[in-house]
């Protein structure tokens, strides 16, 4: 009798556990289903965005567009950082995702392009309206610890300078998918990671503040406060 208790209880803690084991599996599914789901429909209006603001800027070039260079400033400052927004949600939804990393992967390439049409676009704002902003193109690998201190430094002027400086983040990995990110690595001769790109000038592996603020710096016609200290 005490035996047969005994297995009934190894029956029924066998079927719990394979009941706790399903809806965690089910949960799961879903949570990743909805950051699916939200992280494409952030870059589907991200992607509305730019080719708005690209429209807008093409549209502005038949008019006198240096009177509309403070509107195309403010909207793509706006937009930019509704980008930077969606990646920091991207990522970490991509490292927590367990069953829909494909997707993730897709969206993940989907931003990159994104980031590559306002680089472009912020070259012809540049021109036209006589900005005096810098750019970084920065290429990194995954696994690598230097890369990830670098982008600690990037992340650290782009707080310190805002909108007059401008960092696009890329992804070696990505150009084994996207022939475009393959194109800029070709483009620039990235043999080595981290790299830099500060707006003609490339920097192959990490720079401390002291070297990358001098970089910066240099190309501002107007210097900064923070250039002057």
């Amino acid at each position: 009798m005490e035996r047969k208790l005994s297995t009934n209880k190894y029956i029924a803690a066998f079927i719990i556990t394979l009941i706790i084991f399903f809806l965690g599996f089910v949960i799961g599914v879903f949570v990743d289903k909805i950051r699916a789901d939200y992280t494409t429909s952030v870059l589907e209006k991200q992607k509305i965005e730019s080719d708005s603001l690209q429209l807008q800027y093409f549209y502005l070039t038949t008019q006198n567009i240096t009177e509309n260079c403070p509107a195309i400033r403010t909207i793509f400052n706006t937009n930019l950082k509704s980008l930077e927004n969606a990646w920091g949600r991207l990522s970490n939804y991509k490292d927590r995702s367990i069953y829909k990393k494909d997707e993730f992967s897709l969206s993940y390439r989907q931003y990159t392009l994104e980031e590559i049409k306002y680089w472009t676009l912020s070259d012809k704002i540049k021109a036209s309206c006589n900005e005096d902003i810098v750019r970084i193109l920065f290429f990194f690998a995954l696994d690598c610890d230097e890369c990830v201190n670098q982008g600690f430094v990037l992340d650290y002027f782009k707080k310190l300078f805002g909108d007059r400086l401008l960092v696009f983040s890329f992804n070696s990995k990505l150009a084994e998918e996207e022939p475009l990110v393959k194109t800029l690595i070709a483009q620039f001769n990235i043999t080595k990671y981290p790299s830099l790109v500060i707006e003609d000038q490339k920097i192959e592996g990490f720079n401390d503040r002291d070297a990358i603020k001098e970089q910066i710096c240099n190309y501002y016609r107007q210097k900064p406060e923070n250039c002057l200290n």
